[in-house]
């Protein structure tokens, strides 16, 4: 569970993982607004009578279920850096709010990616090798801010 093996999955649990992204991405993309609203004006979307504790849930539960698939698929290293990494990347560069998504999407695909032909090509962990290609991408964002940028 803490390493997992994102070589060697069991059909199964692809189409578990398959099941639960599909789901999490319908119900992201449906409501998109209203989760990022409660989500970064809390007190705005309860004055104006939102389901704040229901929007609140969807984006828990999502989550919730996301989570616990992925760790079992791919372990808990490359899920939880996943999580974090290539969000941060995109923050980093002052793309702006929605962008900030794609760029985030974008980088996690190309860390994936990279480190799983890395790691083939070079007979190292998988997992590992994608989150340190996940961890280099922080880079030209973290420069550019160092540098004033």
């Amino acid at each position: 569970m803490v390493f997992g093996n994102a070589v060697a999955v069991p059909a199964s649990e692809l189409v578990a993982l398959a099941v639960v992204a599909a789901a999490c991405l319908a119900v992201h993309l449906l409501f998109a607004k209203e989760i990022a609203f409660v989500s970064f004006d809390h007190e705005t979307a309860l004055a104006l009578g939102m389901s704040v504790r229901g929007w609140d849930a969807a984006l828990f539960l999502t989550i919730g279920l996301a989570i616990p698939v992925s760790a079992r698929v791919l372990g808990a290293l490359p899920v939880f850096a996943f999580l974090t990494l290539p969000a941060a990347a995109a923050l980093l560069l002052r793309v702006g709010f929605w962008l900030a998504f794609l760029v985030a999407a974008g980088i996690g695909v190309v860390a994936a990616g990279a480190g799983y032909v890395l790691s083939w090509l070079w007979e190292i962990p998988t997992g590992a090798t994608m989150v340190t290609i996940a961890a280099l991408l922080l880079l030209p964002g973290a420069l550019g801010r160092r540098a004033g940028g």
